[in-house]
């Protein structure tokens, strides 16, 4: 070890003869880096760990994640019978309290929670199959389908992302997906306004008849 201190490059010297450990000389002093080449778990340390990289020519698209690109436009289901809902309330007759309980409570309203769930519960499972077909074509720890269940935002974005670094592409769909989420709430903005301003219409309505004064 002198001999190393005194003349050596920099380089990793064993600490003493007959010694697996070796310690890290930087040309100048001894380090307090220390390994042994005969343990896996040492070496893995003191390697640069390689970036995760699916095999060359991999395709980052599935049917699957194309289904929840468009999934927004298939969302729009749901939103009959929200207009349904909604012009029903419009409609109703303030002035008769059983009318305004029937109308919150219409059938459209269940329709409608059940809508909600049945597009939350599919679009988890079609992140799944997502998961499981990037997996199966070569795909390294592909951004995880369970976070499907906190939001198709969340998943899209982050998988999007997770098969850019591992493929060099792929981002396609969640353009898709978020232009046709914007597209679709500005569509929904707008009807939400005119059913609010028909609905306060009629409270108003509502509210000048119960003092006593008519149109």
């Amino acid at each position: 070890m002198a001999e190393a201190q005194n003349a050596a490059p920099a380089g990793w010297y064993p600490i003493a003869d007959g010694s697996t450990q070796l310690r890290y000389w930087d040309g100048a002093a001894w380090t307090n880096q220390i390994h042994d080449p005969a343990t896996p778990a040492t070496i893995a340390a003191i390697v640069p760990r390689q970036p995760l990289r699916a095999p060359d020519g991999t395709s980052p698209n599935t049917l699957w994640v194309w289904l929840i690109a468009l999934w927004p436009v298939l969302s729009l289901l749901s939103l009959v019978p929200t207009l349904f809902y909604l012009q029903g309330i419009a409609d109703t007759d303030y002035t008769n309290s059983n009318a305004v309980i029937a109308a919150a409570l219409s059938p459209a309203y269940f329709l409608i929670a059940a809508a909600g769930l049945v597009v939350y519960l599919v679009l988890a499972l079609f992140s799944a199959l997502d998961y499981r077909a990037l997996t199966r074509a070569g795909v390294p720890q592909p951004f995880h389908w369970a976070w499907a269940f906190l939001s198709g935002w969340i998943y899209v974005i982050g998988r999007g992302v997770v098969v850019r670094r591992r493929t060099g592409r792929g981002l396609a769909p969640m353009w898709v997906f978020i232009a046709l989420e914007i597209a679709i709430f500005a569509v929904s903005f707008v009807i939400a306004i005119i059913f609010t301003i028909e609905i306060t219409s009629q409270l108003s309505r509502f509210a000048i008849s119960q003092a006593g004064y008519s149109f």
